[in-house]
């Protein structure tokens, strides 16, 4: 056997040894974090959701590369002693399933989001998105207006931006290749390095304590989540560009709370643009706050939320 082969096998045998443990250890965080709610599927797409409390309802949309724990381990709980909570796992996250062969931009994403409201019967909700979610967000008031009381927007992502998605995102989405990342070396590699993700989210490293195991952040590490949210982080930019045109079609209440040292994304250009599209537009800014204000001053958060359904309720 030649020096080739000998190589040809020992790399083979390293990315077998590699899917194996990926998928053993994608089952291991399954059971870690095993669904706290229900489940419903449209088409292919098999989205997990959660309903507490009562009152107006709430329905809270995480960001890129999070999940419903996300909410469910800072504010979810306590708007829910005078709401009615939604948490939602979008598509390819957390314990929802996304349909294959293409990416489901922030509208497709709202449109089920629509459904699980439609099958729950909830009416009139104020839909708070964070990051990620806010496109989400805007692109349901744009396309669902008579359906949403108003919209709390955390730290969002709302206009297009002049950077280029990370690194390994920009692999993951090459044919074949992304695929052979995702199911080898995401997970035993990745592990190492969520930390220092963590790490940007919070200004002064500031992490709360047990962040990492509450909101579950590691499932993003599965090959079917990393897939999903290397789309989303990838693609949603050229989105923005059609999208960011039309906001001031936006008549809703709006809030949006924000972090003044948000290494995330740029006040200067999403909230900026935003609040000359859309002047009814009010702002929340925290001191010393990160892009995770709902979990770095939750009660600062819960009481801003608070005040806005009240306003909402009076309004209506």
């Amino acid at each position: 056997m030649g020096i080739g082969s000998i190589l040809f096998a020992l790399v083979l045998i390293i990315l077998v040894g590699a899917a194996v443990y990926t998928r053993y250890s994608s089952w291991l965080l399954d059971r870690k974090y095993p669904p706290q709610g229900q489940f419903v599927e449209f088409g292919d797409n098999k989205i997990h959701y959660t309903v507490q409390g009562e009152g107006r309802p709430l329905v809270l949309l995480h960001g890129a590369s999070a999940n419903a724990l996300d909410f469910q381990s800072s504010i979810a709980t306590v708007l829910a002693k005078m709401f009615k909570v939604i948490t939602i796992d979008r598509p390819g996250l957390g314990h929802s399933k996304r349909s294959r062969g293409r990416w489901l931009n922030p509208l497709d994403q709202a449109n089920l989001v629509r459904d699980v409201l439609q099958k729950e019967k909830i009416e009139k909700p104020i839909l708070v998105g964070h990051s990620w979610s806010a496109a989400l967000v805007l692109s349901y008031l744009l396309h669902y207006p008579r359906e949403v009381a108003g919209a709390v927007l955390i730290t969002p992502a709302t206009h297009s931006w002049n950077t280029p998605p990370a690194l390994y995102n920009r692999i993951t989405r090459i044919p074949l290749l992304g695929s052979l990342f995702a199911y080898t070396a995401v997970l035993p590699i990745g592990k190492y390095f969520v930390d220092q993700g963590i790490e940007t989210v919070f200004f002064d490293n500031n992490i709360p304590k047990g962040y990492r195991r509450r909101t579950g952040i590691d499932l993003l590490l599965r090959p079917h989540s990393w897939l999903a949210n290397a789309d989303d982080l990838s693609l949603l930019n050229n989105y923005l560009k059609y999208q960011e045109q039309f906001y001031d079609r936006i008549k809703h209440p709006l809030m949006a709370i924000i972090g003044d040292q948000d290494e995330v994304v740029s006040n200067d250009i999403h909230i900026g643009s935003l609040s000359q599209q859309t002047k009814q537009l009010e702002v929340v800014e925290l001191k010393q706050m990160g892009h995770a204000p709902h979990h770095s001053a939750p009660d600062t958060v819960v009481a801003s939320i608070t005040s806005f359904a009240r306003k909402v309720n009076k309004a209506a």
